[in-house]
């Protein structure tokens, strides 16, 4: 919502690999219903579609909920964005943070978030190739640490690489590899190892387990 000109050609001069933008509905009632602001949902379609124009070197994926669509919406989506973005898709509505519901849409789980087949996983692949950076400035081991629980650094005092290498982030690993993720209370109720994960790594465990110890 806050894409300008200005900001996408800053984002695009940056280099950065590829721009994630998740949409949450295609009418300005729809974006004030999910978002509680008040927008030009065109004005943000003609922004995103500036930025889509001048990527160039950076990948642009544009995202949207699918059961916050109608079936004419899911169309008008891909109509809206096909041609302008270099990946597009409607991900399916899941539970994928830890230790919170939600009940305003009532879903059935019959596939996960990118229509794949739903199969629980003992390791989390994320963490051996993702961490985050919140707006404090500490790390989370996870995408999925709403509730900062897995802190591994601060990018305020040590470099990412450090931190990426560092005692705390191979300690999580290990424990994942071990098959003892259940010792950390986010990763032990974390669904997104059935509902948000296209990579299986379960059958490399022990062939990975020696790089962290």
């Amino acid at each position: 919502m806050l894409l300008t000109r200005s900001l996408s050609t800053a984002l695009l001069e940056s280099e950065i690999d590829q721009i994630n933008i998740s949409l949450n509905g295609l009418s300005d009632t729809h974006y004030e219903q999910y978002t509680q602001r008040k927008i030009k949902v065109e004005n943000l379609i003609e922004e995103v579609r500036y930025l889509c124009r001048n990527s160039e070197k950076t990948t642009i994926y544009i995202k949207c909920i699918k059961e916050h669509l109608t079936t004419e919406e899911q169309d008008l989506f891909l109509q809206i964005f096909s041609g302008y973005a270099d990946k597009i898709y409607l991900e399916g509505l899941q539970p994928n943070w830890p230790q919170f519901e939600f009940d305003y849409i009532k879903v059935k789980y019959e596939k996960g978030h990118y229509g794949q087949e739903l199969l629980q996983r003992e390791v989390c692949p994320f963490i051996f190739y993702m961490m985050v950076v919140n707006s404090d400035g500490s790390i989370s081991a996870c995408v999925q640490d709403w509730n900062h629980e897995l802190i591994i650094g601060n990018a305020r005092s040590s470099t990412l690489l450090d931190i990426w290498n560092g005692p705390d982030m191979n300690k999580l690993r290990r424990s994942h590899l071990e098959k003892k993720r259940k010792d950390y209370q986010n990763c032990s109720s974390c669904p997104v190892l059935l509902h948000g994960c296209l990579d299986n790594i379960d059958p490399y465990a022990a062939h990975l387990l020696p790089y962290y110890q």
